[in-house]
């Protein structure tokens, strides 16, 4: 996103978006889209203040987990937390706090709402209760410009990611990026359930799942996986495998015009082979596990 910078004069945006969205503070750390952090902004359209934050993806994790608090003009009204609490917590005297809470500086009242979430939680101060899915690439989207990270440089889809779109006849198939075609099935959930059976057999349970609404239109699916796990049904006839593995490899060489693309292609294929290899390793010492449950059973029976 283009930007224009501005010097940090009070309340002034140090930094606005090409859509007018006014940054106000980043939070957190330096690297924020690695380690961690957050961003105080005023939206376009109402002028209302938001602080929009995530922690550190944990080893493994592809995507990022946002929670999104508003900022209100009177933050301790409309909270309602317990001042006690939030004073013992926090430092500050309750007067104090809603002082700051009402103060027309939006980074002085950012700090009683950062003050709430320690003592109360992300999902108390985010009104949806839960927290955004994100993924890398719509992570940097939207916010890369801000920590200087451009969107170029993150795959939109990778290696081990799955996709579904919906056919010209009206139904869904579904596949991975590699070239796996998972098949066409009457339904969306039939399949998810497909994409989950081969995530679990596979060991692509952290991978990411798309819905394509057309070329390069991706939107990512947050879902339970568990919860579709062992639930597919035989996949239709002889279906157009060849197709599939076209289609991804468009994907594929949309991102290979992507600086260092190659080598993280073939990083994310070893990963994959090693995701395999755990899985099935995991799979015969469940075999095993359970072979030793039904030996204890039958001993304790006689």
């Amino acid at each position: 996103m283009a930007l224009s910078h501005h010097g940090s004069i009070a309340m002034r945006p140090i930094i606005t978006l090409e859509d007018g969205t006014e940054v106000l503070k980043t939070t957190g750390d330096m690297d924020a889209l690695e380690h961690g952090g957050g961003v105080l902004f005023r939206e376009p359209r109402y002028r209302e203040v938001y602080w929009t934050f995530w922690s550190g993806r944990p080893m493994g994790q592809k995507n990022f987990e946002v929670f999104t608090a508003p900022v209100p003009e009177d933050v301790i009204e409309f909270f309602d937390p317990d001042l006690n609490e939030l004073s013992f917590v926090s430092g500050y005297k309750a007067r104090d706090l809603r002082r700051m809470g009402r103060s027309k500086k939006p980074i002085e009242r950012l700090g009683v709402v950062m003050a709430i979430q320690e003592c109360s939680g992300s999902s108390f101060i985010d009104p949806s209760k839960t927290p955004e899915i994100i993924s890398p690439y719509e992570m940097t989207n939207r916010w890369g410009s801000v920590f200087g990270v451009h969107p170029d440089g993150v795959p939109m889809i990778e290696y081990e990611d799955f996709l579904i779109r919906e056919s010209k006849r009206g139904d869904y198939e579904c596949g991975c990026v590699d070239g796996t075609y998972l098949g066409r099935f009457d339904t969306f959930k039939m399949a998810l359930c497909a994409v989950a059976d081969h995530m679990n057999q596979n060991g692509l349970l952290e991978s990411n799942l798309f819905h394509e609404h057309e070329f390069g239109k991706l939107e990512l699916i947050s879902w339970d996986v568990q919860t579709f796990i062992g639930k597919s049904v035989r996949r239709r006839g002889k279906l157009p495998e060849a197709s599939w593995r076209n289609l991804m490899k468009k994907y594929v060489k949309l991102e290979a015009r992507k600086k260092g693309i190659q080598k993280r292609l073939r990083s994310q294929k070893q990963v994959a082979k090693v995701r395999q290899r755990q899985a099935a390793r995991n799979t015969q010492q469940k075999r095993v596990e359970r072979a030793r449950e039904f030996r204890r059973t039958v001993d304790e029976s006689y």
